[in-house]
């Protein structure tokens, strides 16, 4: 996925597909005795737009800050760690697991995408994988340029393990981006 691909309609699609899946759950827990949920739709605070459910606003918040568009939200990680609970944590239970390929579908993406523009954002160092989803080019190109010298980097060793991983300071992260436009 590129950043371009992050549309309003891409994100609707996303947004019908949850509440589609919430829907047959109640469907589901319905069978089981008397149940029922009915989803509010809801809309913005300045009365435009609506949104199928109250976490698709705060979803759409993250949408756009990770597109470029808009400010950081403050609880960017509460509205992304209640997104992963609604999707993957069963009921009454207390962990859950991603799957690895969920990453690369529209919400996973833009959860990636948003904590690299944050860290981007306030000046941490990025790995190879933030600043090439940022530059929409491959972790192999970044990693190249990083080894030739064209993106000034250093190695670190990663938290587990004697494995080297490249790290790049914000501001030279900033700089190659501005570059590339």
């Amino acid at each position: 996925m590129k950043i371009s691909d992050m549309t309003d309609i891409a994100f609707e699609r996303e947004m019908q597909r949850i509440l589609g899946d919430v829907l047959f759950w109640c469907i589901r827990l319905d069978e089981i005795g008397d149940y029922s949920l009915n989803p509010t739709p809801v809309t913005y605070i300045d009365g435009t737009g609506q949104q199928p459910f109250p976490l698709a606003i705060e979803l759409k918040r993250i949408w756009n800050y990770a597109r470029g568009e808009g400010t950081c939200p403050a609880e960017i990680n509460n509205i992304i760690q209640s997104l992963c609970e609604l999707l993957w944590c069963p009921v009454a239970a207390s962990s859950y697991e991603i799957p690895s390929a969920w990453w690369k579908e529209p919400l996973g993406f833009m959860c990636n995408l948003a904590w690299a523009r944050q860290a981007l954002d306030l000046g941490e160092n990025l790995t190879t994988e933030q600043l090439a989803l940022l530059g929409e080019v491959s972790v192999s190109r970044i990693k190249q340029l990083c080894q030739s010298g064209e993106i000034l980097a250093e190695k670190v060793p990663q938290a587990r393990g004697k494995k080297m991983e490249w790290t790049i300071s914000a501001e030279v992260a900033l700089s190659w981006l501005k570059s590339r436009k």
